[in-house]
């Protein structure tokens, strides 16, 4: 039986939640999702990608703090030359 957590869900559902959430594009909703995503669960592209579509300041230091530190893998490699792309913070739009 999957663990209860506070909301009454078990963390699988609120995973699902937590996913739709970010793909609404709403900086609430992403912050929400933020919360709800089971972090070790994502892969590094998909961690990569929430963090590139994070326009958003808070969000993006939500996603940051919350999903990508969590998942324990801010010392993956990308597969392109070796850089460290999850913690690496996207430019901003119009930006250098």
């Amino acid at each position: 039986m999957a663990k209860e957590t506070g909301t009454g869900r078990p963390p699988a559902v609120k995973h699902d939640i937590g996913m739709a959430l970010w793909q609404t594009s709403g900086s609430k909703c992403r912050l929400a999702a933020a919360l709800l995503v089971r972090p070790k669960v994502l892969d590094a592209d998909t961690m990569d990608e929430m963090l590139r579509d994070a326009r958003i300041p808070k969000v993006h230091t939500w996603s940051l703090s919350y999903v990508v530190m969590e998942s324990g893998r801010t010392d993956e490699r990308s597969r392109h030359g070796g850089s460290t792309t999850l913690i690496r913070r996207s430019p901003p739009p119009g930006g250098r």
